[in-house]
C-alpha cells in the first residue's frame, strides 16, 4: 500500500492528530459561545467561552515539539496564518476579559436578555464588546484559513472552509449555551434569537457542505470526497456530521421554534450540536491527501 500511494503521488495527511483537532475544537467552540453570551449579556457565559478557547490553546502548546518556545509563532505576521492565528487568539483573551470586567462593573454578572449589553452604556465600552465579538468570529474562522494555505492538500483549498469553520465554531457555541441551564420563561427575545440563529445557521451549513463535496476538480480532491462519502470516514461525515450534527437538530429546533415541543429538549440538541461540529473537525482534517509525499 505504501509503494502505491508513492506511485501515484497521493497519501493521507497524518501529521495533525487529535490533539490539533481538540485544539480547533475548543478554540472554535469557546470562540462560538463567547460570541452569543456576548449577545445574551450574560458574563458567566461568556467566560466559559474564554475557558474554552484557552483549553484550545494549551492544546496547540501540548503539539508543539518545544512548547516552551511556543512565543516564538508571533513572529512572521505578515506570511503566516499559524502567527495570525496565535495573535488573533491573544486579541481575544486581552479584549474578552477588559470587556467581562467592563460589563460586570457597569451591570453585574448579568443584564436583561431584553437587550445585549454592547447595545448601551458608555461609546467606549460599545466599541470594546463588538471589538470582542468581531475578534471572537476570527477564532472561530481562522482554522479554515490555516487548512487554506496549505497548498499541499487541494481539498483544503477552497474559500468554502473558513465560513463553514465559523458556522461550526458558532453552531457548537449554540449547543454548549443550550447544555447549561438558562430560565428561558419570560425570556422570548433570547429564545427566539438563538433559535432563529442556530435554523439559519445550519440549513446554511448543510448548503454548504454539500456545495464542498460536490465541487471537486483534482483527483486529488476527489479521493478526499471519496472517503468521505462513501470510504472509511464516511460514517463520521455523513451520519455523524450532517445526521447527528444538522439534521437531527435542525428537526429538533424547528419543534421547539414552531412550538410543537418545550424547550426541554434544548440539552438534547446542544449535545449533537456539539458531537456533529466536534465530528466536522475530524472529518475535514482527516479527508486531508497530500499530492505528493513529503
Amino acid at each position: 500500500m505504501e509503494k502505491k500511494e508513492f506511485i501515484i503521488g497521493k497519501r493521507p495527511q497524518k501529521e495533525w492528530g487529535w490533539l490539533i483537532i481538540l485544539a480547533l475544537f475548543f478554540t472554535g467552540s469557546g470562540a462560538g459561545s463567547f460570541f452569543f453570551a456576548l449577545i445574551l449579556g450574560s458574563v458567566t457565559r461568556m467566560l466559559m467561552g474564554v475557558i474554552l478557547v484557552l483549553v484550545g490553546a494549551l492544546f496547540l502548546l501540548a503539539d508543539l515539539s518545544r512548547p516552551l518556545s511556543g512565543w516564538r509563532v508571533i513572529l512572521r505576521p505578515q506570511s503566516s496564518w499559524i502567527t495570525r492565528g496565535a495573535l488573533g487568539i491573544i486579541s481575544f483573551f486581552v479584549l474578552s476579559v477588559l470587556y467581562m470586567l467592563a460589563v460586570s462593573l457597569q451591570h453585574g454578572r448579568s443584564v436583561s436578555l431584553s437587550g445585549a449589553p454592547w447595545t448601551t452604556g458608555p461609546t467606549w465600552l460599545m466599541v470594546l464588546g463588538v471589538l470582542s465579538g468581531a475578534v471572537a468570529l476570527f477564532v472561530a474562522a481562522y482554522p479554515g484559513f490555516l487548512l487554506g494555505s496549505m497548498r499541499a492538500i487541494p481539498f483544503w483549498n477552497t474559500a468554502l472552509l473558513p465560513v463553514l469553520f465559523m458556522i461550526s465554531g458558532l453552531l457548537c457555541g449554540l449547543g454548549e449555551i443550550y447544555l447549561m441551564p438558562l430560565q428561558w420563561e419570560g425570556q422570548t427575545w433570547g429564545l427566539v434569537l438563538l433559535n432563529s440563529l442556530s435554523v439559519g445557521l445550519l440549513i446554511l451549513g448543510f448548503f454548504l457542505l454539500l456545495s464542498l463535496i460536490l465541487t471537486v476538480h483534482s483527483g486529488t480532491t476527489k479521493e478526499s470526497v471519496r472517503l468521505l462519502t462513501s470510504g472509511s470516514l464516511r460514517s463520521q461525515f455523513v451520519a455523524g456530521v450532517i445526521g447527528i450534527g444538522v439534521i437531527v437538530p435542525l428537526i429538533i429546533l424547528v419543534l421547539i421554534f414552531g412550538g410543537a415541543t418545550g424547550t426541554s429538549l434544548l440539552p438534547i440538541a446542544g449535545i449533537l450540536l456539539t458531537l456533529g461540529m466536534l465530528l466536522f473537525r475530524y472529518s475535514i482534517l482527516k479527508a486531508g491527501i497530500y499530492t505528493t509525499p513529503v
